[in-house]
């Protein structure tokens, strides 16, 4: 009777995730932070499942085990922190009743899969290690898809075991979780009801669950470390322990923190901790999996390396075959891949760069309007940097973050314009390998910091005008520090896989690039190699630079124009819609070229249309940012009459 009657109190039908604060610059830095830790895990896992896929070598029961670990770590950020990185920067954070058995069925049972598959993975070193001559009977094909789909099927069991003792208790408010996702524990304190029967499943669960599996891999790795100690060499010993060590320190990074939160009784729970401990197995366990194994393992690294060189050999024979209408007797073949391999790819030590024109007098006059330009641009970002410096009321978090701008669009054109100038007006246009890679690699770092300092300014604005009062307590100077780091952060890793995919390809000829400077999608129509894996690189990294940001700008623009038609004045709409005009306009020139030249399959361009739209977000918009910001803003103006002592701009 009293089951029935707490079951007719379920009236909750959504509940309220609290997450980690109710500070908005808090969470914002958490936002940058998990992103970017979710972002590397899906990379990183992604990557390492590609690798297992691609590489015949890595077809063995440890990697299809690693794979399977991989996929696991994958699905289970996925099923949480997306959703805690939108509730981060929304003040909505609610999820559904549905949505919250969902989450909590689904990240279960990845989470009991994934102990299961630790234990197999124990047993396939012990085998290997023990038992090497019978390793490739025992560890048969058809054994490790039956030890998969066992870790799977007991996972999908127990976690509907879970999930249906927690969620058949009645929640009839209040319904705020405090936790950052649907965890048991933290919903359990929700229950108005007794849960202590709901605590010794919870413990038998986990006996079941962890200790088991736990005493599986404890037993496999006693019988190794004893064979281990009795091999002669040191250096046998030593190798057998590396192939070990990885398994272990990821098996204690995610058990321990899972046996803590859900073998504890739930009046012992702090939730505080209960996040940390989330966190840790959640989140940072499926960050660090793909950089433990791929560290300490030879065999992941050089299928990566073999990735990056797809420029397969026998593709670009046969591509060079067919372009001569050749066909040759497949013992000849066979010779010619011989001495192919053997070839020194990267033989190109320099590069040429065609530029615009070949006419010395079209040269001229692009040197005038070049040197114009560039000259206007160091002076005019330069006059904004010293004026933001040296007057005092333009010490704030949009005027800071407009300094860093004009500061990057003077080192972005520095990197390019000086030797096109040099190189309109000499002979010699070469470029050494060396050269043109650091300037490929410094170019895509300012660029790649700037897109995203174009969203953390539309953050500023965001809050600026929906957020008049506590503007200076949310923008802090901290905060914007931490903001500009993070761009720059992201900048130097990102322009680190492009470049690296690019200049790992093999160039033999010819050396003339077709363009001002080296720019990725130019040198790459250089490689002697299939450049499609590249296409894919460019078009996901484009991705994640340029649209995510242009998401959180739009986002963020979307919410600034809601809050401006709210105000009733005419000229108080104008006002707030004047302090965002050039931001938007600067964005509009930087990012729509940018997108169109590295999200475009390399067979679709054309040189000279590349070359425009380069000389646009490079040359062009560094040389109107400052008329843009300058112009329609009278405190860089009053700024500028004081320092000259001309006069004062009118109230």
């Amino acid at each position: 009777m009293h089951n029935r009657r707490w079951r007719n109190h379920t009236f909750v039908t959504e509940f309220i995730l609290l997450g980690f604060s109710r500070n908005p610059r808090t969470n914002w830095v958490l936002f940058f932070l998990f992103l970017f830790l979710y972002l590397f895990t899906v990379l990183g896992n992604g990557l390492i499942v590609t690798l297992i896929r691609v590489d015949t070598r890595l077809h063995t029961p440890m990697y299809f085990f690693l794979s399977v670990l991989s996929l696991l770590d994958l699905s289970y950020a996925t099923t949480t922190v997306p959703q805690m990185l939108v509730h981060l920067v929304s003040r909505h954070q609610i999820i559904s009743y549905v949505g919250c058995v969902a989450q909590m069925y689904i990240f279960l049972t990845l989470g009991i899969t994934e102990t299961w598959i630790f234990a197999a993975m124990a047993y396939d070193r012990y085998v290997a290690i023990c038992h090497p001559l019978y390793y490739g009977v025992q560890m048969s094909q058809t054994l490790c898809v039956t030890l998969a789909v066992s870790s799977a099927l007991c996972g999908l069991i127990c976690a509907l075991i879970y999930t249906v003792f927690a969620m058949t208790l009645p929640y009839c408010g209040p319904n705020e979780i405090n936790h950052f996702f649907c965890e048991i524990p933290a919903v359990l304190k929700l229950a108005c009801a007794d849960t202590s029967l709901n605590d010794q499943v919870d413990f038998i669960l986990g006996f079941v669950l962890l200790f088991i599996p736990l005493s599986l891999i404890l037993a496999s790795y006693i019988r190794i470390f004893m064979a281990i100690l009795r091999i002669r060499s040191t250096q046998g010993r030593i190798k057998a322990f590396s192939t070990c060590a990885s398994h272990i320190t990821v098996v204690t990074m995610f058990c321990i923190p899972c046996m803590i939160m859900y073998m504890r009784p739930g009046s012992e729970a702090s939730p505080e901790e209960d996040k940390k401990l989330a966190l840790f197995y959640n989140v940072i366990s499926a960050f660090l999996n793909p950089i433990i194994y791929s560290l300490r393992n030879k065999d992941v690294k050089r299928a990566f390396l073999k990735l990056i060189r797809t420029g397969i050999k026998s593709r670009i024979l046969k591509e060079n075959l067919e372009g001569t209408g050749l066909t040759l007797h497949t013992e000849l073949s066979t010779r010619i891949m011989k001495d192919f391999s053997y070839m020194n790819h990267s033989s190109v030590s320099e590069f040429i760069l065609l530029g615009f024109s070949r006419n010395s007098q079209t040269n001229i006059i692009l040197f005038s309007v070049f040197l114009f330009l560039y000259l206007a641009t160091l002076v005019g970002n330069g006059l904004i940097v010293t004026l933001i410096y040296l007057d005092s009321r333009l010490h704030s978090p949009m005027y800071f973050f407009l300094s860093v701008l004009s500061m990057l669009d003077m080192s972005y054109v520095t990197t390019t314009v000086p030797q096109m100038l040099v190189h309109l007006v000499s002979q010699k246009k070469t470029i050494s390998y060396n050269g043109c890679v650091a300037q490929m690699y410094i170019f895509l770092v300012l660029g790649i910091t700037e897109g995203w300092l174009f969203s953390v300014m539309a953050y500023d604005r965001y809050v600026a005008i929906c957020y008049p009062l506590r503007y200076k307590v949310i923008m802090s100077p901290c905060l914007c520090g931490a903001m500009a780091v993070f761009c720059g952060f992201w900048g130097v890793s990102c322009s680190l896989v492009y470049t690296v995919f690019t200049m790992r390809l093999p160039y033999c000829g010819p050396s003339e690039i077709n363009h001002f400077f080296c720019e990725v999608p130019a040198v790459l129509k250089l490689a002697c190699a299939d450049t499609s894996l590249n296409d894919q690189v460019d078009f996901i990294l484009g991705f994640i630079l340029l649209l995510v940001p242009l998401s959180f700008i739009l986002a963020s623009y979307g919410r600034i124009f809601v809050a401006i038609l709210k105000i009733r004045s005419a000229q108080g709409r104008l006002k707030a819609f004047s302090t965002c005009a050039s931001h938007i306009t600067v964005v509009t020139m930087f990012c729509g070229p940018a997108m169109f030249m590295y999200m475009n399959p390399g067979t679709n361009a054309s040189p000279e249309r590349d070359k425009k739209l380069a000389l646009f977000y490079n040359v062009i918009s560094a040389f109107l940012n400052p008329i843009i910001y300058s112009l329609r803003n009278k405190d860089v103006k009053r700024a500028f009459l004081k320092v000259t002592g001309w006069g004062k701009v009118p109230e």
